[in-house]
This record gives C-alpha cells, sequence and structure tokens, in this order.
C-alpha cells in the first residue's frame, strides 16, 4: 500500500522491512532524500516503486551535476571518487550506482553518461529560479579522447515541460586536442511568467558537420514563485540551502507525462555466452513526435541482472538507437518467462519476447 509518513515512529513500528531496507533509516539523509525526490513525484503517500523511482531520479541528477561541474573545473580538478559503488544489503534506494543483487540502477547511467569520450555540458548555476530571470547559456565540452574536434556544432535548447520549444541556439566550435576543457557562450534565456511553479528543460548537444550526435546532457531547472521574491532569492542563494520540499508540486514526473509520444522497440539478437549469461542487442526508436522522457529499458518475467549501453535518457522523435544488454539470469530455468521491456515517463510500455530474436 502507499507509505505514510516514512519518518514516524509508528510507521517504522509497524514497517521493520523497509526500515531496514533504507540506507540510515531515520537519520537527516532519510528526509533529505525525502525532499530531493518530492521534487520528481507526490511523496506524501507514494507506492514502493514510485519511491524508488523518484529518488533514484533525483540521486541521479545530483550524481551527473557534480560529476559535470567538478570535471569542467580541470585541469584544477583532475578527480572524481563517485560514492558509493554498491551495497552490502537489499536497498529501496540509496546514492548508489549498482544495488545488491548487481544491478546497476539510475545513477550509474547518469554518472557513466558524464564520462563518454567528448561530454557536452550546460553550466547551469542554479537549479532553482524565478520568472523574469536571466540564464547565462554557456557550454562546456571535456575531450579526454586526444584528437581535436574542429568545427563541431555546439546547441541549447530549452523547453517547458510539454515539450514546446522556448529557445533554441547554436553554433560552431573547436574542440580542443588532448584532455582538454573547451567552452561556448550560447546568449541566455528570459523566464517567462508563464513557467511560474514549472520546470522546464534545458537540451545541450555537440553534433559532427553530417548531424551525428556526440554528446547529450539533459536538465531539468525549476521556477519556483517563491523565488521571485528578491529577499527570498537572494537569502535561497547565499549560502548552502536543504533541498525545497514540494509538497503541492510541480512534480517533474506528472508534468512530462501530458507530452506523449510513442516507442518502438525491436528485438535484434540475442548471442548467449554460457548456460548464465546472454547479450541482447535491441533497437529503440522514438516513432512520436516529442522526445520520449527517461527512455528505459527493463527485462520482466524472471530473476536477472543485466546493465545496458545507457538507459534512462532522453530520446528525441525520430531518433534510433541500438543498445547492448548484458544479462546474468539469476534462475536460467525460469529465463523463457522473460519479456524485453521499453517505456518513458511520457510513452506507453512496449516489449518483445526475448525468445523471438531475428
Amino acid at each position: 500500500g502507499p507509505l505514510k509518513k516514512i519518518n514516524s515512529q509508528e510507521f517504522m513500528d509497524s514497517h521493520p522491512e523497509f526500515v531496514y531496507h533504507n540506507m540510515e533509516f531515520g537519520s537527516d539523509r532519510t528526509t533529505l532524500l525525502m525532499a530531493r525526490a518530492s521534487q520528481f513525484d507526490d511523496m506524501k503517500a507514494p507506492t514502493l516503486d514510485a519511491y524508488s523511482v523518484a529518488g533514484q531520479a533525483a540521486t541521479g541528477e545530483y550524481i551527473q551535476i557534480v560529476s559535470d561541474f567538478v570535471q569542467a573545473n580541470y585541469p584544477v580538478s583532475t578527480g572524481l571518487s563517485p560514492w558509493v559503488y554498491n551495497t552490502p544489503w537489499p536497498l529501496s534506494t540509496f546514492c548508489m550506482f549498482v544495488d545488491y543483487d548487481g544491478q546497476p540502477v539510475a545513477s550509474y547511467y547518469f554518472l557513466k553518461r558524464t564520462y563518454e569520450p567528448v561530454h557536452v555540458i550546460a553550466n547551469i548555476p542554479e537549479l532553482v529560479w524565478g520568472k523574469g530571470e536571466k540564464m547565462q547559456l554557456t557550454l562546456s565540452v571535456m575531450n579526454s579522447r586526444g584528437a581535436a574536434l574542429p568545427g563541431v556544432t555546439a546547441s541549447v535548447q530549452v523547453f517547458d515541460t510539454g515539450f514546446h520549444s522556448l529557445l533554441k541556439t547554436e553554433k560552431k566550435m573547436d574542440v580542443k586536442a588532448g584532455l582538454s576543457v573547451s567552452g561556448a557562450d550560447m546568449g541566455s534565456f528570459v523566464i517567462p511568467a508563464a513557467l511560474e511553479d514549472h520546470f522546464f528543460l534545458v537540451v545541450a548537444e555537440l553534433r559532427q558537420a553530417d548531424g551525428s550526435l556526440i554528446s547529450r546532457s539533459v536538465y531539468w531547472p525549476r521556477c519556483l514563485k517563491a523565488m521571485a521574491d528578491d529577499a527570498y532569492r537572494a537569502k535561497y542563494r547565499a549560502s548552502p540551502q536543504p533541498s525545497l520540499t514540494f509538497d503541492k508540486g510541480p512534480w517533474l514526473r506528472s508534468e512530462v507525462q501530458a507530452g506523449k509520444t510513442r516507442l518502438e522497440l525491436q528485438l535484434v539478437s540475442v548471442r548467449d555466452e554460457g548456460e548464465d549469461q546472454s547479450v541482447i542487442k535491441a533497437r529503440v526508436r522514438n516513432a512520436g513526435l516529442q522526445p520520449a522522457f527517461y527512455t528505459e529499458v527493463n527485462i520482466d518475467g524472471t530473476r536477472r541482472t543485466f546493465y545496458a549501453t545507457d538507459n534512462g535518457f532522453w530520446l528525441a522523435p525520430g531518433e534510433e538507437r541500438v543498445l547492448d544488454i548484458h544479462v546474468w539470469w539469476r534462475e536460467p530455468e525460469t529465463r523463457s518467462k522473460a519479456v524485453l521491456t521499453l517505456e518513458a515517463w511520457n510513452a506507453a510500455p512496449q516489449q518483445a519476447t526475448l525468445g523471438k530474436a531475428r
């Protein structure tokens, strides 16, 4: 049933299994995580699934921003030691990258994307804004592959959560060779009054001359009515603050759900590697007119552990990707029941039976 007042003694007494499977339950960390999760979904009485998804997405957002800004500060900052790789017992949600069963969770993929060989980021100084504020749009491109990339196209696009484009700007830039950080000034975006008490979406991309995608990073800042007050905004930004709790919204998941799109899933191949491991190749495509938000592959129907090329990602209209999915079948005798699934926060689930590779 719904999880109500999870920090209360009554809840702890009646749900010992939940308490024991929640790292440092009852500490300030639980309150912090609930506050962050409440920006993604209604946390007043969530299901366990909603609680876990919101908590993992919130953790992923935090990890992405920390990694982005540390790497963009090279050579002043020269390394990052993410915490924590995995946990020694089953947990519903926590700041981990791989869970007790060896299954990568959302933060694993958020972090993985920041370590691609050439990575573009938007240098967004704040996540919480007020209407009328001017957001400077500057990009940094981290190059760890050595070769220079002359004449690539950098772009920034701003959407509301209905995926209506509010601004798009692009320019040619040269990415320096070697371990390097290159920058581009993309202008600014004045936050319109219509975004008050809503999220908005910032998508930074880097593309080759032929239009092929090199890197993409996606952010979802918040525009809150409270931040339109000059005194409140100055106090909020004067020093580090606890995460705000969105008791009455806005909630990112419900906001993006309205802009529906349609996904397609094709099972390309299944290659077995021994009795209990396989590599699945799947083609995913956004066949709709809106971006697919938080596009995610999964395997249902049997116990398994897997990692994929990517997960929880943005898929533009018409965009197609081929994913490799490495699977460890925890119960090989039931793998015939396995079903590959594909869904997004704004798209209906699709599925493919794994026994019908072609």
